[in-house]
């Protein structure tokens, strides 16, 4: 798995988004991305996963007209939750505009570093990143939060999910199985 890279989301996936009252009102304030609670479980996964020799890489999109103020915010957030991971020169965190693809920004951070995007996996929140991340043949996986598969708003995702309340263990289990299938 050395040639692989697992890409992870921030906002509903590692950092409980949903969780701040009136959220996508609230999300431009000065703060907000900085105070999110992360999802324990995943964060200890991805700890793991990474001492395991998997190559961890952010994607967070953020709108044009905040990008700065909440690339710092969100830089202090993985510092703090994954410092072992994320550090001021570590050149694996992906910020794209929220119009952006995260599978073509994905597609050519993977690619400088000789990776096909076949080798490249997403855990993301959001169906729309997903399916556009399935059409750039990368391999998708739904996370799935308190509020993301209900089917509400469209229909649910038909790919391989991970759960919240999935323990470490069992997430990393499920993720390593996901990327040896492969």
């Amino acid at each position: 798995m050395n040639h692989q890279i697992l890409f992870l989301d921030m906002d509903g996936t590692m950092a409980k988004f949903y969780e701040q009252a009136n959220c996508l009102e609230q999300m431009w304030l000065p703060g907000f991305f900085e105070r999110l609670k992360p999802y324990a479980n995943l964060i200890e996964a991805v700890k793991m996963l990474h001492d395991d020799g998997i190559k961890i890489c952010v994607i967070s999109a953020i709108h044009r007209t905040h990008f700065n103020a909440v690339t710092i915010e969100k830089q202090q957030w993985l510092r703090r939750y994954l410092p072992k991971i994320f550090h001021e020169q570590s050149g694996n965190v992906i910020f794209t505009d929220i119009d952006e693809s995260k599978a073509a920004a994905a597609q050519c951070y993977a690619s400088q570093r000789g990776v096909k995007m076949t080798q490249c996996y997403l855990l993301d929140d959001y169906n729309r990143n997903l399916y556009d991340w399935r059409n750039h043949c990368g391999k998708a996986i739904k996370f799935v939060n308190e509020i993301n598969d209900r089917g509400v708003y469209g229909p649910l995702w038909n790919g391989e999910r991970i759960r919240h309340d999935f323990d470490p263990y069992r997430i990393v289990e499920e993720l390593t199985d996901i990327m040896r299938d492969t």
